[in-house]
């Protein structure tokens, strides 16, 4: 656990390009032209580098519905817990989840 703690503190103290390298992803978007439009996604890169992406069109889906915000994410230390978490948040009781705790202002 100590060394957990001190993992978690050099984390703390990293730039989000440093800290992309060692995380993984879930994060949240709401689109700004039609707010009830949201989108759900994983990445390897810190969530603010791939919300340029979906802004610059990248993605089929929020190419129609951007430009986007970042709502919040969810940083994980392996990519298992990011992809379950993700078929999670992509789900019914998910959704639901996600819309009241991280997509209602």
């Amino acid at each position: 656990l100590v060394e957990g703690r001190r993992l978690e503190r050099s984390r703390a103290t990293q730039t989000p390009n440093q800290q992309s390298k060692n995380m993984f992803y879930v994060y949240f978007l709401i689109s700004l032209t039609n707010p009830q439009k949201t989108y759900i996604g994983f990445t390897t890169n810190h969530p603010t580098e791939r919300l340029s992406g979906h802004n610059a069109g990248d993605t089929a889906y929020t190419k129609k519905h951007k430009p986007w915000q970042l709502a919040s994410y969810i940083a994980f230390q392996t990519e298992a817990q990011a992809r379950r978490y993700e078929v999670y948040a992509k789900s019914g009781s998910g959704k639901a989840y996600i819309n009241k705790h991280f997509l209602t202002p």
